[in-house]
């Protein structure tokens, strides 16, 4: 006969500058099919009203057991500060901004109740899609649930949950980074071997940045804090070498005519138009150019961060 096991559950998240989105991300919170024992937000310094919708929306729902606390800092302080002030066995981990389904508590959370042995659960998040841009960034991205390595996936902390005690164990979030800290803290989960179930129907909508500089920038973040852990080098090192073979045929084009530079033009068109057929997402009208662009601020912006991540000093919080 299966097993149920009773733990308490936490929804740990942090918040900076949500005023506009900051009640959407709270009823999709309420409207759980499994509520959790209480909510923990915390805010990093937020210059909107952020906090004051955030003790709106508790004095009106007092129900949800929602607590607010206010913390200076990087993202790492926040959750680890979130993680610390919670009273539950189960962490479950999202971030504001997105939409949750309504089942999404419940199936993050299942593997713990089903099998006392399992220590941390991997949800998925997928794309909100409601336009041609968000498509054509849809398959840039290539996120699909039925091609995750169960053996090497490392949860996001959009869609994550964990025993309180492997948190501990692990030393929390390192707060020296500030760019992409649920990556080391997955890697240091897995390290500790513990077990480790994949949630794939734990879904979090995640909403994707919006213009080709904002675009940029969020990919510059990413690969700068990958590059101050010395995350995925061999990646970024496949990223540089060809980010140098074009250069070299762009001088090659001056020095030796410019058959170099066909070359160069036709190898970056074919590399950076792949996800419009390599991924399971609908191609549209606008996507034959957005996908390629989209792809070239991938690029130029890992390789740039990437770089700035070795150079720089990680400060802590």
């Amino acid at each position: 006969m299966e097993q149920t096991i009773t733990m308490r559950t936490s929804l740990v998240c942090t918040v900076f500058n949500e005023a506009d989105a900051i009640a959407d991300f709270l009823e999709s919170i309420r409207r759980q099919t499994r509520q959790p024992d209480e909510v923990v937000v915390v805010d990093g310094g937020s210059t909107d009203a952020t906090v004051s919708k955030l003790h709106g929306f508790s004095a009106r729902h007092p129900e949800l057991h929602l607590r607010v606390e206010e913390k200076k800092g990087n993202r790492s302080v926040g959750r680890n500060t979130g993680v610390r002030l919670a009273k539950g066995d189960i962490i479950a981990m999202t971030d504001a901004g997105n939409d949750l389904n309504p089942n999404w508590l419940s199936a993050v959370t299942e593997p713990f109740r089903k099998d006392p042995e399992v220590d941390f659960v991997g949800g998925w998040y997928q794309p909100h899609v409601t336009s041609s841009w968000d498509g054509s960034l849809a398959m840039v991205f290539g996120f699909k649930a039925d091609k995750v390595n169960v053996n090497t996936f490392l949860p996001s902390t959009r869609s994550m949950a964990f025993k309180k005690t492997l948190w501990e164990s692990v030393g929390g979030f390192d707060v020296s980074n500030s760019h992409s800290e649920d990556t080391p803290f997955s890697i240091a989960m897995r390290k500790a071997g513990k077990k480790f179930t994949f949630a794939p129907d734990a879904v979090v909508h995640w909403h994707m940045v919006q213009g080709y500089g904002r675009l940029y920038r969020t990919f510059d973040r990413y690969a700068l804090g990958d590059g101050q852990m010395r995350l995925w080098m061999s990646q970024y090192v496949i990223a540089l070498a060809g980010s140098a073979i074009e250069l070299l045929l762009i001088v090659a084009g001056f020095v030796f005519g410019y058959g170099y530079w066909l070359v160069g033009i036709l190898g970056a068109i074919g590399y950076l138009s792949m996800p419009l057929f390599n991924s399971g997402y609908r191609r549209n009208a606008r996507s034959w150019y957005q996908v390629p662009l989209m792809k070239l601020m991938l690029v130029c912006g890992n390789v740039h961060g990437f770089v700035r991540g070795l150079l720089q000093k990680r400060n802590v919080a």
